[in-house]
């Protein structure tokens, strides 16, 4: 004899166990912040490769001048010196101002994950 299952069909069953367990989505504000942040890591990135080729050339130009003015008496004009030392010290302040762009951007998306529900 045949008794019809007075339970709930499997499907849906499984769809109230869905429902139950929610999937944690990020709203829109936090959608923006995080294409934001990736952005911004983005633009970092980029600028920092073109930091470590302007420093590259920075230290080529020295290895330059040592190898050329090595064997004399005579070394090369100091403001010239000076001029690229300074450039290097630009590029190093600008690297670690990005370092702490990263920092602080990591923290942000790391609470905005955190926050989303």
């Amino acid at each position: 004899m045949f008794r019809p299952n007075r339970t709930q069909p499997k499907h849906e069953a499984d769809n109230e166990k869905v429902a139950e367990n929610r999937i944690p989505v990020p709203d829109d504000h936090q959608l923006e912040l995080l294409a934001e942040l990736r952005e911004r890591r983005t633009i970092r990135i980029d600028r920092q490769e073109e930091i470590r080729d302007q420093a590259t050339t920075i230290m080529r130009v020295v290895c330059f001048i040592v190898a050329r003015y090595a064997h004399g008496h005579q070394g090369p004009c100091r403001q010239f010196l000076w001029m690229l030392e300074f450039q290097m010290r630009v590029l190093i302040v600008e690297m670690i101002t990005l370092l702490a762009e990263e920092e602080f951007d990591r923290q942000l998306e790391e609470e905005t994950w955190d926050r989303v529900d």
